[in-house]
């Protein structure tokens, strides 16, 4: 399936665009995320990063299909 990603904060330039259209045969955050660390050789974060779902938090497990779109957030820091 082709599922547009949104990255946020520092995993822009991690993986070198903000809004990505990714070809894959996953079908949850999780390993849509690793093979996005895989491709771009970059360490797995997700211990730390939050999956959303259509503007929604959500598991690294829940089921995903062509309609929704997927992002990223990192921790943010700031003061």
């Amino acid at each position: 399936m082709k599922i547009t990603i949104e990255l946020y904060g520092r995993l822009k330039q991690t993986f070198g665009k903000d809004t990505l259209v990714w070809q894959t045969e996953a079908d949850n955050p999780k390993d849509i995320y690793l093979e996005l660390c895989k491709h771009h050789q970059s360490a797995d974060e997700s211990n730390f990063i939050k999956p959303i779902i259509d503007d929604t938090f959500c598991d690294w497990t829940t089921t995903l299909d062509e309609t929704h779109v997927l992002g990223f957030l990192p921790p943010a820091s700031g003061g």
